[in-house]
C-alpha cells in the first residue's frame, strides 16, 4: 500500500502542489501558458476526468452491495467530483459533475433519469464546495455527507416527478446507507489523492481483515459476476442509441430535444384524467415512431417496477383524504389515496416512455451538436455554449480510451495478486490500485489534449459543425403535435 501512496502523491499529488503553488499545469512554470490555453487545459482536465467517472459508474456494477434497499448505489463515480474537488478547485470539479450527469444520460439513461441525477448532483455538489472551505476537513466527511445530500436531491425531484411526498419515507433508511457507502467512496477518493489515504486504506484493510464486518459483505465470484452482468446490461439496454431507418431517427436532434422539453412541461401540467390519458397515448405515439414493442417498453420500466410499488403503496395508505373504502387498524384506504396512486403511477411512466425515445433514436454526438445549437443563443449573454459541447464531445471520445486503459491495469495488477473477487472493502482496495495510474495518466493527457485542441484554433472563431442538422417537415409536423399537445395537459 506504500508503493500506491507513493504513485498519488508522484501523479495527483504533484497537480495539486502545483495549483497550490500558483501553477495550473503539474510541474510547469505558470508564465509558460496563456490564458487561453489555461482555459482549454480546464476543458480538457473535465473532459478526461468525466471520462473516468462514467467507467467508475460501470465499474461499481462488478461490486454489487449486500442490500435489498432500491436506489442504494456505491457512487463510485463521485470520486473523479472528489479529485477534482480537492486536487484542482471548485470551478474545475462543478463542471466535472455537470458533464458527468449529461453524458451518463445521453450513455446510458433517459432525460427523466437525467433530471434525477442532475438534482442530486447539484445539491451534493453544494455541500461538498461549503464544506471544502473549512479548514483541515476529511475527504472521508466531504464524501458522506454529499452522498447524504445526493440521496436527498433525488428524492426532492421524485416528489415533483410524482406528485406526491409519500417518497419522503424512504429517505431515512436511504440516509444511512449513504453514510456507509459515502465512507467508502470517501477512503477511495483519499487514496487516490495521495492525502491521508494510506492510512485510510489501511484502516479498510484491517476492517476486512477482522472478519466480522467483512463477512458479512463477502459475496462469491460466481454471484458477483451473475450480479454484474445484469446490472450492466439494466444501465446499458435502457435509452441506449440503436441506429435504425424509423421516423425518430431521421429527426432532427433539435426536434427531438424540443419535444421532449414540452413532454416534460405537459406532464406536469396535467393534473387531471383527461390530460393524463394524453400524455399516455403521446408517449405511446412516440415508442410507435421509433418501432419499441410493448414488450420492450415493458423492460424500459421493469428496472423502476419495485421504486413505483413502493409510492403507489405509500400513496393508497397514507391518504387521509376521500371517501373510506377499507379500514384495517390505524390504515385506511380511501378513494383519494387510489386515485393519487393512479395518476403518479401514469404521469411516472409517461415521462419514462415518452422520453425514452430520445436516447434511443440520437447518437450522443448528434445530442450534443443539438444541444450546442439550440443553446447558441446564449453565447451573446455570456454563457460558453462552444466550451460545454467541447467538453461533453471530448468525454464520449475519451471513454474508450480509458476502458481500455482500465481493462490493461487491472489485468497487470491481477499478475501482482490484487484480489478483485473477495470482499466488498477488499474489492475496494483491489480496485484503488487500478484508479490511482488511471486518475495519473488522465491528468498527463490533460496538457497533451489542452495544446492539440488549441493548434486546431478553438475558440479563435465562430465554430463550425461537420454536418449540419436540417429541419424538414416531418421536424415541422412533430413540433405542431408537441404544441397541441401542450393544450389538453394545461387546459383539461
Amino acid at each position: 500500500m506504500s508503493s500506491l501512496s507513493q504513485v498519488a502523491k508522484t501523479g495527483l499529488g504533484a497537480a495539486c502542489s502545483a495549483r497550490a503553488a500558483g501553477s495550473r499545469s503539474a510541474g510547469t512554470a505558470p508564465a509558460v501558458y496563456s490564458a487561453d490555453f489555461l482555459a482549454v487545459q480546464r476543458l480538457a482536465r473535465v473532459a478526461l476526468l468525466s471520462a473516468i467517472a462514467l467507467i467508475l459508474s460501470y465499474v461499481e456494477t462488478m461490486i454489487p452491495l449486500p442490500t435489498a434497499l432500491p436506489g442504494v448505489k456505491l457512487g463510485l463515480a463521485n470520486v473523479a467530483v472528489v479529485v477534482a474537488l480537492f486536487g484542482f478547485d471548485v470551478r474545475t470539479a462543478f463542471f466535472v459533475a455537470l458533464v458527468k450527469v449529461f453524458a451518463a444520460g445521453f450513455l446510458f439513461g433517459s432525460p427523466v433519469m437525467l433530471v434525477y441525477s442532475l438534482g442530486g448532483t447539484v445539491l451534493a455538489f453544494a455541500c461538498m464546495a461549503l464544506m471544502k472551505q473549512v479548514q483541515e476537513i476529511s475527504v472521508v466527511v466531504v464524501s458522506m455527507a454529499s452522498a447524504i445530500f445526493h440521496n436527498v436531491g433525488q428524492i426532492a425531484v421524485a416528489c415533483v416527478l410524482f406528485g406526491s411526498s409519500a417518497v419522503l419515507i424512504s429517505l431515512p433508511p436511504l440516509a444511512i446507507a449513504a453514510c456507509v457507502t459515502g465512507a467508502l467512496t470517501g477512503c477511495v477518493a483519499a487514496g487516490v489523492l495521495g492525502e491521508g489515504g494510506s492510512d485510510a486504506l489501511r484502516r479498510l484493510q484491517n476492517l476486512a481483515a477482522q472478519g466480522g464486518t467483512a463477512r458479512r459483505l463477502r459475496f462469491s465470484g460466481k454471484h458477483g459476476s451473475g450480479s454484474a452482468t445484469s446490472n450492466a446490461h439494466t444501465s446499458s439496454s435502457f435509452g441506449r442509441y440503436c441506429a435504425g431507418e424509423t421516423l425518430a431517427n431521421r429527426l432532427d436532434a433539435r426536434t427531438k430535444l424540443l419535444f421532449t422539453a414540452m413532454f416534460f412541461i405537459a406532464a406536469f401540467a396535467a393534473q387531471e384524467s383527461a390530460g393524463l390519458i394524453a400524455m399516455a397515448i403521446a408517449a405511446l405515439l412516440s415508442l410507435a415512431s421509433a418501432r419499441v414493442g410493448l414488450r420492450m417498453a415493458l423492460s424500459y420500466l421493469r428496472p423502476f417496477s419495485g421504486f413505483l410499488v413502493f409510492v403507489a403503496a405509500m400513496n393508497v395508505l397514507f391518504t387521509t383524504a376521500g371517501a373510506v373504502l377499507l379500514s384495517v387498524g390505524p390504515l385506511a384506504i380511501t378513494n383519494e389515496g387510489i386515485a393519487l396512486a393512479a395518476a403518479s403511477t401514469v404521469r411516472f411512466c409517461a415521462l419514462m416512455l415518452g422520453t425514452a425515445t430520445l436516447m434511443r433514436t440520437t447518437s450522443p454526438s448528434d445530442l450534443t451538436e443539438g444541444m450546442r445549437s439550440l443553446l447558441s443563443p446564449l453565447q451573446h449573454v455570456g454563457v460558453r455554449v462552444d466550451n460545454a459541447a467541447l467538453a461533453l464531445g471530448m468525454t464520449f471520445r475519451f471513454i474508450p480510451v480509458f476502458s481500455d486503459e482500465f481493462a490493461r491495469v487491472k489485468r497487470a495488477q491481477e499478475s501482482r495478486l490484487a484480489n478483485f473477487s473477495g470482499g466488498l472493502i477488499s474489492c475496494l482496495c483491489a480496485y484503488v490500485s487500478v484508479f490511482i495510474p488511471l486518475f495519473a495518466n488522465a491528468f498527463r493527457r490533460a496538457d497533451s489534449v489542452a495544446f492539440a485542441v488549441q493548434s486546431r484554433g478553438f475558440g479563435s472563431s465562430v465554430r463550425s459543425s461537420l454536418q449540419e442538422g436540417h429541419m424538414g417537415l416531418a421536424d415541422g409536423m412533430v413540433l405542431a403535435f408537441s404544441a397541441v399537445l401542450l393544450i389538453p395537459a394545461v387546459c383539461l
